[in-house]
């Protein structure tokens, strides 16, 4: 999924990548569906795949 976020200042800006949320980052609202929260959202670069790193199937 791809997700554009906001953020407080041009020193906080992300450099382009994949990225995962942290599960901290997501509520259960009044209606007990999941809700990714307004603010202080947390996230962490995903190492690149390389093409030794290739899922294998059997």
């Amino acid at each position: 999924m791809q997700l554009t976020l906001q953020v407080a200042s041009p020193a906080e800006v992300y450099l382009a990548g994949e990225y995962t949320l942290d599960s901290a980052n997501f509520i259960v609202n009044n209606f007990g569906s999941l809700e990714l929260k307004r603010f202080g959202q947390t996230l962490s670069k995903l190492p690149k795949q390389t093409s030794s790193d290739a899922i294998t199937t059997k």
